[in-house]
């Protein structure tokens, strides 16, 4: 696919997947930029993403569950109360562990992976 470089986030939100490598510490990328097909990656620790586009994701991938906890995109949602250990969905090591089935997740937490 193509890589586009915008200078207005909702612009670089109208692709396929939105990958946000900034140094943001506020939330710019909104919920309603999005289509429900998107595939989100705010990289690094910082908060790319407006609150409600984590809390209303479909699955949450992370490297590492506990750090993601505490700091990084979720760590003021974990904070809060709103997401939990139970909101993630998995690792990015245990989807590498089980490629071919990333469409069909099948578990209801990361303890199960």
């Amino acid at each position: 696919g193509r890589i586009i470089l915008c200078d207005d986030p909702k612009d670089a939100a109208q692709g396929d997947a939105v990958i946000c490598v900034t140094q943001s510490k506020d939330g710019f990328l909104k919920e309603e930029w999005l289509s429900p097909e998107t595939i989100v990656f705010p990289m690094g620790s910082y908060q790319e993403c407006e609150d409600d586009v984590l809390l209303h994701a479909d699955k949450i991938v992370v490297d590492h569950v506990e750090q993601t906890l505490h700091r990084g995109a979720l760590s003021k949602l974990a904070a809060e109360g709103k997401i939990t250990r139970e909101s993630i969905t998995c690792t990015i090591g245990a989807l590498e562990q089980k490629r071919g089935q990333f469409f069909d997740f099948g578990v209801s937490s990361a303890t199960e992976w």
